[in-house]
């Protein structure tokens, strides 16, 4: 009967399978301080939770990088990759990961390509891989703890706006009567 497992008899139909990848992961102690590295660089992160960091990393050692920045994906998509993953894997259910703590867990990968700036979250990308494939994650955070040194910014693929030398004053017209 297919579909249907009897003993000494195969299930029939189509199996999809992952590779399992073996990551390196920090300790609990060494989340702390690549944490506390990222935020001291980038003080608009520090809204950043350590459960949701950790979770995030997690992830983001499962994802491959690109060489180009994904501007088709924002911050919002990879925030829901994440839940979509701890819903699927069943991990951490009670952990909603934010984008502070996302962003905090792509720099601290210290392999990942990322535009992050002052003007944080806007016209931010991420060198990350959609639907499997791209580099493997690798063990990159730890010359982050060695040296306290966090990947530095791409150039950002958005124009940037320029400020115009000419100034609009506005006059307000008071005591208008037709």
């Amino acid at each position: 009967m297919p579909g249907v497992v009897e003993l000494g008899r195969e299930e029939s139909g189509v199996r999809i399978t992952y590779p399992v990848r073996r990551v390196t992961l920090p300790t609990s102690e060494e989340f702390e301080k690549l944490l506390a590295i990222v935020t001291a660089r980038w003080p608009q992160l520090q809204r950043s939770d350590g459960a949701e960091f950790v979770v995030a990393f997690h992830r983001l050692a499962l994802l491959g990088r690109r060489q180009k920045l994904d501007t088709e994906r924002g911050l919002s998509f990879w925030c829901d990759d994440v839940r979509l993953w701890q819903h699927q894997q069943q991990v951490a259910p009670n952990v909603f990961v934010a984008g502070a703590p996302f962003t905090a867990a792509v720099l601290a990968q210290a392999d990942v390509a990322h535009t992050m700036s002052d003007n944080f979250p806007c016209d931010l990308s991420f060198g990350l891989q959609f639907a499997g494939g791209g580099r493997p994650s690798s063990d990159c955070w730890r010359s982050v703890l060695e040296t306290g040194r966090l990947l530095e910014p791409s150039p950002s693929p958005w124009p940037v706006a320029t400020k115009s030398p000419a100034q609009v004053r506005q006059l307000a017209l008071i005591g208008y009567h037709r």
